[in-house]
């Protein structure tokens, strides 16, 4: 019973794959957003006010890194 799970998992997720495939939409810019959010609430020990916190947030995100190279290629 084993041996049929992928063909019935491929037929299933089909039109999700395809639709994958067509498409360059991701979500990680979002998952960095939330990790740098979340990584802010770790370092500051929680703050008293919330706009402190909002500001802080906002600061963190206007402020502009510039990415190096990597080292190998």
């Amino acid at each position: 019973m084993r041996k049929h799970v992928p063909r019935t998992f491929y037929r299933k997720y089909l039109p999700l794959i395809k639709n994958m495939m067509a498409n360059n939409y991701s979500n990680d810019p979002l998952k960095g957003v939330n990790r740098k959010i979340k990584q802010i609430k770790r370092t500051a020990y929680g703050y008293r006010n919330w706009s402190h916190f909002y500001t802080r947030i906002r600061i963190e995100f206007t402020i502009k890194i510039k990415k190096r190279k990597p080292i190998r290629k």
